[in-house]
């Protein structure tokens, strides 16, 4: 009988079975790499996709630049008004102080004529004063005005005026120019 062997069935079966087993277990090993991979992998994007991810993206940063820009625009925006608010204030404060200045001059000036006035009203006051002292004090007017014979106002003994005598001297001359002083206003 010229057949087939059973050991070359099985023999070459078992070759078909592990040629398919090795082939089945490669393409099996095969899908679950490529698994991996696009699982691993950034899911594929359309061209469109890609672009509205781009304007996205772009959109946010120019959000954020616009942020800061703002930013930096309010801090300056509060220096200048921090700085206007001082240089005024410096400007009012040393327009005040001169005018202030100008005014007392203005009222020095006007001041001092008065007190020109006055001071001559004063000197002419003071010249009185010091005419009826001498006047007062010379030898004629002294000896007529001594009360020898009044011991309050003579010291016979020592030969010399008292206190109480220069002390009605003095409000001689001041009934004299209080009376001067009332007739020439």
């Amino acid at each position: 009988m010229s057949g087939t062997k059973i050991n070359d069935l099985i023999g070459s079966t078992n070759e078909q079975v592990s040629n398919n087993d090795d082939s089945m277990v490669d393409s099996i090993i095969n899908e679950l790499n490529e698994t991996k991979d696009n699982s691993q992998q950034m899911p594929q994007l359309t061209p469109e996709e890609k672009e509205m991810l781009m304007k996205q993206q772009m959109y946010e940063q120019q959000m954020l630049e616009h942020q800061k820009m703002q930013q930096m625009q309010q801090m300056q925006q509060m220096q200048q008004m921090e700085q206007m608010e001082q240089v005024p204030s410096d400007d009012i404060i040393d327009k005040e102080i001169e005018d202030e200045i100008k005014k007392s001059i203005k009222e020095e000036n006007k001041t001092s004529f008065v007190d020109y006035i006055k001071n001559i009203q004063n000197l002419k006051d003071s010249l009185i004063v010091i005419i009826l002292t001498v006047l007062i004090n010379l030898e004629p007017i002294d000896g007529i005005l001594k009360f020898k014979e009044i011991p309050a106002f003579y010291d016979i003994e020592s030969d010399k005026s008292t206190f109480l005598f220069f002390l009605l001297k003095a409000i001689i001359v001041g009934v004299v120019f209080y009376l001067l002083q009332y007739f020439t206003e």
